[in-house]
This record gives structure tokens, C-alpha cells and sequence, in this order.
């Protein structure tokens, strides 16, 4: 499908940048991100930062402020292993005044303030997503809340997704059986 826009780092394309295909890297890349992007905050839920983990492993693609239903229309809603972020408000029950506040980590999914959302699709097949613990001061970067349910987020995912590739590899590599013939028995001659 051809909205005009290409993707890649050369001029003319949508900005991007090369990232470590790594925990750490992709770590560092979304905090980074979630904590200084005015756009991810003023049009939250609609506009999503994208990372796209390029098939050979040798590198990873961050782009920002895209569009979800553009992200998923286009090239990269190809992609086998690509990840969106995005602030999303959580739905409030009953009195959107009077809300009890959870700050657990493990809650964060619960969450109905502005929070971040990091998902894992394959093609345009949602595979995870992670909910952070939201920040009144809008600031992710807190070890116990933000970092390290994000690092393990990003590890298990990558780790799924070499798992996935390994088994695709061995598979192809792996010298198929040789089909048997059936044993024939010989055919006696019956006597008159």
C-alpha cells in the first residue's frame, strides 16, 4: 500500500533511528521517549512511537509519532516484531472522581491515568503488552516501576522472538527422513 511515505534513514523518509536490538537499548530508547515527547502526551492514545527490530538482528528502528492505523496500513504492519508506544488513560468505573489510586507495578494495567502502553505485534497481530504505573509528575524512570518491569518486558519478548527464529532455522536446516518404501511380501503361488 503507498501513502507517499517511505521509511528508512535516507532524506525524504520518515525520521528514524538506529537502536541496539537489545533490552538495554530498547530500554533506554522508550524512557527516553516517554519522558520528554510533548506529542505522545497532547494527543495520547492516537499518536504511538514505533520500534522495529530489523530480521537480521544487527539493529533496531525507532520512529516517532505515528499514527496506530498508519503504522498498521503500512510497510511496517509487515514486520514480524515491532513494538508501539503510546500514553493511554485507563477506563474509570463508577464516581471518575473519587478514584483509589493503586501504585503497585503489577497494577499498572489498572491504571486510569495517563500511563504507558508498550505493545509487541507480529504483522498486525497484537503478541504483548505492557502497562507502566503512571507518574503524576509524568516522569517513567523510577528503577522498581518503570525500569525494570520494561527491561524484563522487552527481554522476554526478544528472547521469544530468537526462540521463534531458531526453531524456523532448524526446521529448515534439518535433513528431512528419507520416505521408506513399503515392504512388499513376496507373493507365494498357491498350488492348484
Amino acid at each position: 500500500m503507498d501513502h507517499g511515505v517511505s521509511f528508512g534513514e535516507e532524506p525524504g523518509r520518515w525520521p528514524s533511528r538506529r537502536i541496539e536490538p537489545t533490552p538495554e537499548g530498547l530500554v533506554e530508547a522508550a524512557l527516553a521517549r516517554l519522558n520528554r515527547s510533548s506529542a505522545l502526551w497532547q494527543q495520547f492514545s492516537f499518536l504511538h512511537d514505533v520500534i522495529v527490530v530489523e530480521e537480521g538482528w544487527d539493529h533496531a528502528v525507532y520512529y516517532e509519532e505515528m499514527p496506530l492505523a498508519y503504522v498498521q496500513a503500512s510497510e511496517i504492519g509487515d514486520r514480524s516484531h515491532y513494538y508501539t508506544l503510546a500514553l493511554e488513560l485507563g477506563e474509570a468505573e463508577g464516581d471518575p472522581v473519587s478514584i483509589v489510586r493503586n501504585p503497585e507495578p503489577g497494577g499498572a494495567d489498572r491504571s486510569v491515568f495517563l500511563h504507558p502502553v508498550i505493545r509487541r505485534w507480529c504483522g498486525r497481530q497484537k503478541v504483548a503488552e505492557l502497562h507502566l504505573l503512571e507518574d503524576l509528575f509524568g516522569e517513567w524512570g523510577k528503577p522498581e516501576a518503570h525500569v525494570a518491569p520494561l527491561r524484563y518486558f522487552f527481554m522476554r519478548q526478544l528472547l521469544e522472538s530468537v526462540d521463534r527464529e531458531r526453531v524456523k532455522a532448524a526446521a529448515v536446516a534439518a535433513p528431512r527422513p528419507a520416505r521408506r518404501r513399503a515392504a512388499v511380501a513376496p507373493q507365494v503361488a498357491s498350488a492348484p
